[in-house]
């Protein structure tokens, strides 16, 4: 997991610090900036599947995965380290906040609730979502023509 990327970041370096460089045009926080440094779009969809989710409600992280469906994350549920790991880096990007909840039967759970800056992620994902949703409709049109269904 450590290493450089494109453009000679470390891992362990904030992705804010180069984020001029290589998105001189985006704000930071902006899907594109993480979809850019990461890998594609939809291999990062569940970050804002994840923030769409407890922009309806906190919750825990095992309900989470279970609601994924509910928001359009289609592939299969990803394991639960998974999840909480995409929800620590959340936080640690002050998209999310955790509190613990020592309120009911058995251990505590880390409950999550989404905050402004996560909310504006939302917003920033849902304008390069309809970008990609006409490139793959002109595509799928373009692949239609040419090959039939």
């Amino acid at each position: 997991m450590f290493g450089k990327h494109r453009h000679g970041r470390k891992d362990s370096e904030p992705h804010s610090e180069q984020h001029g460089k290589c998105h001189p045009d985006l704000p930071a926080g902006h899907p594109e900036m993480h979809c850019h440094q990461h890998g594609t779009m939809l291999s990062r969809f569940l970050w804002p599947c994840l923030l769409m989710l407890l922009a309806e409600g906190e919750s825990h992280g095992y309900d989470l995965m279970e609601k994924l469906p509910e928001v359009g994350y289609l592939d299969s549920i990803p394991d639960p380290a998974t999840v909480y790991k995409v929800l620590r880096k959340l936080e640690a990007h002050d998209m999310v906040k955790s509190e613990w909840d020592t309120s009911g039967a058995g251990p505590a759970k880390r409950v999550y609730t989404i905050t402004p800056e996560g909310e504006e992620m939302i917003r920033g994902w849902a304008v390069s979502l309809r970008k990609t949703k006409e490139s793959v409709e002109k595509f799928l049109k373009v692949f239609q023509n040419k090959f039939g269904k």
